[in-house]
């Protein structure tokens, strides 16, 4: 059985892969890492994924690296457990140049009810089911990198999306909405 973090490391690399195989991006998996690369230059969806505070296979994971992101001059992100960060995954991160942007904290919901629109405290969180609320996803989305560069490299990966069905029905996507800004397509 899977623990927490694992099971939250396990679907983050499932929605990344479903997240870049709807753009026809090149997904690698390795025991120890998962490299998405949706071809757009976006830090959002183009990420490296430690699975492991083991480097097993180090050639595999510098030629994506090199491959993906330095040779098409993309950017990407590296989302790793604190408890993988060792020495070995530093000084890799050194020899890309990579620097610490930011700290987050991955969390586990055990949902098994159906999900309905919520509300509370003028917050309300709704499904993305149709193409009218895919657009309205969008919209929440890039106002989060407005006045950025990233905002254009979304833009365009969203671009290449034609439903939500294109993720597959295993995805479920919501849209959180606070006060007066309308999360209604």
């Amino acid at each position: 059985m899977l623990s927490n973090q694992q099971l939250v490391i396990a679907n983050f690399e499932d929605k990344l892969k479903k997240f870049t195989r709807a753009v026809h991006g090149d997904f690698t998996v390795e025991d120890d890492f998962v490299i998405a690369n949706t071809n757009f230059p976006t830090d959002t969806f183009n990420v490296l994924l430690p699975k492991s505070p083991t480097i097993q296979n180090s050639f595999e994971l510098r030629h994506g690296i090199s491959h993906f992101f330095i040779k098409n001059k993309f950017p990407f992100s590296t989302w790793i457990d604190a408890r993988y960060l060792n020495d070995d995954w530093k000084k890799l991160m050194q020899e890309y140049g990579l620097k610490e942007a930011e700290r987050n904290v991955m969390m586990k919901l055990d949902h098994t009810l159906h999900v309905e629109p919520r509300s509370s405290y003028g917050l309300k969180i709704s499904h993305v089911e149709a193409q009218e609320e895919l657009v309205k996803y969008e919209e929440v989305f890039m106002s989060l990198f407005q006045g950025t560069p990233e905002k254009e490299a979304l833009q365009s990966y969203f671009n290449a999306f034609f439903s939500p069905a294109d993720l597959g029905s295993s995805v479920r996507m919501f849209i959180g909405c606070i006060g007066e800004v309308n999360c209604d397509p």
